[in-house]
């Protein structure tokens, strides 16, 4: 993920950045193969209408801890202004 936002940005990323979106890919990694894994398991156990309703209804709700997670550890790792300087490059102020 640092090499995409490397090239979004045109410059190099903050060193302070790095292991943050390490983290944060390896996390999405980890949620995307649990629910993969969920699936395949459904397949075994379930019927096809149990399956179809917890696909649709219950599954797209589990990525709001995910996305509330990832702000959650944003905003208590560098703070709210902090990380918008890191990404923009800008100098810390004191």
């Amino acid at each position: 993920m640092s090499e995409l936002i490397e090239k979004q940005l045109g410059r190099p990323l903050n060193p302070e950045l790095g292991p943050y979106f390490r983290n944060y890919t390896i996390a999405i990694g980890l949620y995307f193969f649990a629910r993969a894994s969920l699936f395949v398991w459904m397949a075994y156990r379930l019927t096809l209408d149990q399956v179809l309703f917890i696909r649709g209804t219950v599954l797209p709700l589990t990525i709001i801890p995910l996305i509330l997670g990832e702000m959650a550890v944003r905003h208590f790792t560098y703070g709210r202004k902090r990380f918008r300087q890191l990404l923009k490059g800008e100098p810390e102020q004191g």
